[in-house]
C-alpha cells in the first residue's frame, strides 16, 4: 500500500464520518423540532383547556350571583326601602338574604347598595360604613348607574379585589341605585384548582 493509497482512505474515513455527524445532527435536529412542536401543541391545547374552564367556571358565577342579585332587587320592600333612603329598614330585609347567600357561599364578601349617584348608601357587610363618594376604580357601578344595565367582573375597590356582580334598581319607573355583589377572588383559584 502506497502513502498516497492511506491518504486517500483517510479522506474517504473523514468525508463518510462528516456526512454521518451531518446526517445525525439532521435527524437530531428533525426530532428536536418535532418534540417541540409537539410540546407548544400540548401546551396551546392546555392552555386552551384552563381558558374554557375558566371562562365556564365565571359564567356559572356570573349568572348564579345574577339570579341572586336579581331576586334582590325585584323585592318590594328592597325597591321602596331603598327608594325612601331607610337605611335601617334596607338593612333589616337585606342582611338576612345577605346571610343566606354566604351560608351557600362562603366567599361572598360585599354586598352593597349604592345610590344613582354611585356613592354608597349601605354596605350590608359593613353597616357602619356608608355615604363615602366615588372613587376612581369603581367603574362598574358608574357604568352600571350610567347606562343602567349590569355589568360584572374582577375589580379592586375600595375594601378589597372581588369578583363583582352589579345590578341596576328602578322603583316606580326610576332609576335610583345599584346592588353590587362581590366575592373574594381565592374562590375562582379554589375552583380552577379542582377543575385542573
Amino acid at each position: 500500500m502506497t502513502e498516497e493509497y492511506l491518504i486517500l482512505k483517510r479522506k474517504m474515513i473523514v468525508i463518510l464520518l462528516g456526512i454521518f455527524i451531518s446526517f445525525g445532527a439532521i435527524i437530531i435536529f428533525y426530532q428536536y423540532m418535532m418534540t417541540k412542536d409537539n410540546f407548544d401543541k400540548n401546551i396551546k391545547s392546555l392552555d386552551d383547556h384552563i381558558h374554557s374552564t375558566f371562562d365556564m367556571f365565571l359564567k356559572q358565577l356570573e349568572d348564579d350571583l345574577s339570579m341572586k342579585s336579581l331576586d334582590i332587587t325585584e323585592l318590594y320592600t328592597v325597591k321602596n326601602s331603598f327608594d325612601k333612603q331607610d337605611r335601617e329598614e334596607l338593612y333589616k330585609i337585606s342582611k338576612p338574604l345577605y346571610d343566606k347567600m354566604i351560608s351557600q357561599n362562603a366567599y361572598i364578601k360585599i354586598m352593597t347598595f349604592r345610590l344613582s349617584d354611585s356613592s354608597a348608601f349601605l354596605r350590608i357587610h359593613k353597616p357602619e360604613m356608608f355615604g363615602d363618594e366615588i372613587y376612581i376604580t369603581g367603574e362598574f357601578y358608574i357604568y352600571s348607574n350610567r347606562l343602567q344595565k349590569a355589568h360584572h367582573g374582577f375589580e379592586v375597590g375600595k375594601l378589597a379585589m372581588s369578583y363583582r356582580i352589579v345590578t341596576p334598581i328602578s322603583y316606580n319607573g326610576k332609576h335610583i341605585g345599584v346592588l353590587e355583589i362581590g366575592i373574594d377572588p381565592p374562590y375562582t383559584i379554589n375552583i380552577l384548582t379542582k377543575y385542573l
